[in-house]
């Protein structure tokens, strides 16, 4: 017979750790009673900390994928990364016809560079290339509406890592912090 399955999505972003410890620690029987297959997204920092409960009955950490031979790299590095990028093109030519026009191969190519083989950012960087695309009155994502939305994206994260500040007459973190934590526009690949 056919069964229910729930995603619930979104929860690896709860800020609060002493929430997430209680959602995930001391409501974990309620969590694992709903009567249907259930997947939850969980947040990283709790998995590697000493709070993380271990009876859940299944638990995966995926990985990214691979875009690009790690430090080291060697031959099954770039073979993995080969691999993790044709992947990510497959995903996105199911989404994207390989007759359609809709995307330049340049633009592609950027864009799972760009993703660094998170998911959820490659798919943000797609929809939000093709709304810039639109913008500007253009059929086709080029190259420039994908490196538009990246900088967005990284001014996104860099918020999210900067430290909070009561004042707001000076920036929480240098931009030369942050250059050097993510790099400039002209060192993305």
């Amino acid at each position: 017979p056919r069964r229910l399955l729930l995603v619930l999505d979104g929860l690896d972003r709860i800020s609060d750790e002493d929430q997430a410890i209680e959602l995930f620690a001391d409501h974990r029987v309620q969590l694992t009673s709903v009567p249907c297959s259930v997947i939850y997204t969980y947040p990283l920092r709790l998995w590697y900390s000493g709070h993380a409960p271990m009876d859940y009955r299944h638990r995966y950490l995926l990985p990214m994928v691979a875009v690009r031979p790690g430090p080291g790299g060697g031959e099954t590095a770039q073979v993995k990364a080969d691999r993790g990028r044709a992947t990510l093109r497959k995903l996105i030519r199911q989404r994207i016809s390989d007759r359609s026009p809709l995307i330049a191969e340049d633009a592609l190519e950027r864009t799972i560079d760009l993703s660094g083989g998170v998911l959820r950012d490659l798919l943000y960087l797609l929809r939000e290339a093709g709304l810039e695309a639109q913008v500007s009155e253009r059929e086709q994502i080029q190259k420039e509406d994908v490196i538009a939305v990246a900088r967005e994206l990284r001014s996104e994260y860099a918020r999210r890592i900067a430290p909070r500040v009561k004042s707001s007459r000076r920036p929480a973190v240098k931009l030369a912090e942050l250059e050097t934590a993510l790099g400039t526009p002209d060192e993305w690949p």
